[in-house]
């Protein structure tokens, strides 16, 4: 058992955090290996953190099918549920909590009794019941109480030594349905809006992490560096593509006469891309516009600690490296991109001590 004095309190890691630097490190490396500049403590603090919210991304964006009702009735029994059986959110979830959400009659809620199976009672699709679930799961994280799951029995101890609030998490989850639930986007203004709901109050806990407070200065820095993060997101994986849903911005596709219908031809063939020029200046206007938010962003820098502010260094500079690599190759925008090694992020180590050390050093670097 690892212990560590920290601000004059002690600190204890138990070994269960080794389960949410897994975690972390296979869901996403940047976080993992940015993570590597903080002193143990705080490096764990930020996983435990990262499988919290992957866990209320899980509930938030879980899509039921109907082989998923067939394979255990809709009512949370199987790995796939909203509610899975091998998770504590099936006896965490207040039912009371979630029936809240319904209508007074019952009649918006198809509850197992109803012989639906699911509905409210058993995970629900709408937003407001899984809203209803994400919420009751962090009244159980917060309460402190053993999970089950090893990557989240650590949050209680570091919510109550870093002064957690219900509140900050809860403005994360209405940042994950807004961006799940959107199907078009018209205007780049109101992806902007949806972005930085989610990435910026992302990055404002890591802040808080840091210093143990944030101002409003500091949450519109954190919305502008996590919109830019997003962004970054949204046009590396353009290759997970749902015909369902589309959320570039439409209007800046029509400066560019671009349509909905190029953007699934170049999905379903890159050499179209590639050999497409209103693409490659469609994706060199928006790397443009991800690394402007991101060196705006960057100065938070100045408010963090030595050491957050040379984890956030790193990670600007491994979301700046994805972005240099679709603006030089558009069509790589529908190519999964490769896991992120070790031995690649050492390149970014020279500059992240720069960085760290002056923000002012985010044009050049970035």
């Amino acid at each position: 058992m690892n212990q560590a004095i920290h601000s004059k309190k002690l600190v204890v890691y138990k070994p269960y955090h080794a389960a949410a630097k897994k975690l972390c490190g296979d869901k996403s490396p940047a976080i993992f290996l940015a993570g590597h500049q903080l002193a143990k403590p705080e490096r764990y603090a930020l996983y435990v953190c990262f499988a919290v919210i992957d866990q209320l991304k899980y509930i938030l964006t879980f899509e039921e099918t109907q082989d998923t009702k067939d394979s255990c009735g809709g009512g949370g029994d199987c790995d796939s549920c909203a509610v899975p059986s091998d998770t504590p959110i099936e006896s965490i979830t207040d039912k009371n909590r979630i029936a809240e959400v319904c209508s007074t009659d019952g009649s918006s809620c198809n509850t197992e009794e109803d012989g639906e199976g699911g509905g409210c009672c058993g995970g629900g699709n709408s937003p407001e019941q899984k809203m209803a679930v994400a919420i009751s799961v962090l009244d159980y994280l917060f309460a402190g109480d053993q999970t089950g799951k090893p990557e989240l029995d650590g949050f209680h101890e570091i919510a109550k030594y870093h002064n957690l609030t219900k509140a900050y998490f809860k403005q994360i989850c209405e940042g994950i349905v807004k961006l799940h639930e959107v199907q078009r986007i018209v205007t780049w203004q109101s992806l902007y809006q949806i972005f930085w709901q989610f990435s910026g109050a992302s990055l404002g806990l890591f802040h808080i992490l840091g210093t143990g407070q944030i101002n409003q200065k500091t949450i519109l820095l954190a919305q502008a560096f996590g919109a830019g993060v997003q962004l970054t997101d949204t046009l590396c994986s353009l290759h997970d593509w749902q015909s369902s849903k589309f959320i570039l911005p439409l209007d800046d596709l029509v400066k560019f006469k671009l349509s909905e219908f190029d953007v699934k031809r170049f999905a379903k063939n890159e050499a179209d891309a590639a050999a497409d020029d209103r693409w490659k200046s469609f994706v060199h206007f928006q790397v443009i516009r991800a690394q402007k938010l991101l060196i705006g962003g960057l100065k938070i820098l100045d408010t963090l600690p030595p050491a957050h502010r040379r984890a956030l260094s790193n990670y600007a500079l491994i979301i700046n490296q994805r972005l240099v690599r679709i603006k030089c190759h558009p069509e790589l925008c529908f190519t999964p991109e490769k896991k992120l090694t070790w031995l690649a992020n050492t390149r970014f180590l020279t500059r992240t001590v720069k960085l760290s050390n002056n923000s002012a050093y985010a044009d050049m670097l970035i």
